[in-house]
């Protein structure tokens, strides 16, 4: 079947717009969605994230007893969550790649302190959506577990830019609110990197 363009879900009846997210004002959308606390999604981020700042308490008290720098390792976690910001967006962008998308491009706002990846034009259902969005944190939290795991020597930075990465895919989960806000019907969406936005359309 092939791949639904903006025309199609603009133009044909079958769809509705429901959304128009612009990307220089997302608050309203993090304020609406991210700070849901009914949300099962908003709820599991949130447990996921207790779980992580456990983790890296458990592991910073003996560190402490030791005597062991754990507060220059949580400083330079600090310092590492900056140089994975990029990292996350190319994750992103390889999954929309991975989907058939060729125009990915980044935006970033110093002001609204966001880094995004727009797939210009190309439009993606609900199921490669969630994919998409969930991509980094699987990818750069799993490589960190792993770290942590098989590395007792730096388990406690693993765990602190774990914890760190995490809490930064706020705007990721908020987005996946969205969509489970929205799963009573099929859902479609797509960028326009000219108009600085993102849109949203069910199937009806």
């Amino acid at each position: 079947m092939p791949r639904l363009t903006p025309a199609d879900l603009q133009e044909d009846l079958r769809f509705r717009l429901l959304d128009v997210l612009e990307h220089h004002n997302l608050m309203p959308f993090l304020q609406r969605y991210y700070f849901n606390l009914r949300s099962p999604v908003i709820l599991l981020h949130f447990l996921i994230l207790a779980a992580y700042l456990l983790a890296c308490w458990l592991t910073a008290v003996p560190l402490a007893a030791a005597g062991k720098p754990w507060v220059a390792q949580a400083g330079l976690a600090g310092l590492f969550f900056l140089a994975l910001v990029p990292v996350h967006e190319v994750i992103h962008m390889l999954a929309y790649r991975l989907y058939g998308a060729r125009d990915v491009r980044f935006s970033v706002s110093l002001h609204q302190l966001y880094a995004y990846a727009i797939a210009d034009g190309f439009v993606i259902a609900r199921a490669e959506f969630v994919w998409v969005a969930l991509a980094p944190f699987l990818a750069i939290n799993a490589i960190l577990l792993i770290i942590a795991v098989l590395s007792p020597g730096v388990r406690f930075f693993a765990l602190a830019l774990s914890a760190a990465h995490y809490s930064g895919t706020s705007g990721d989960w908020a987005l996946l609110a969205y969509v489970w806000e929205h799963r009573a019907r099929p859902l479609y969406t797509y960028d326009d990197a000219a108009r600085r936005s993102s849109y949203f359309y069910e199937e009806v």
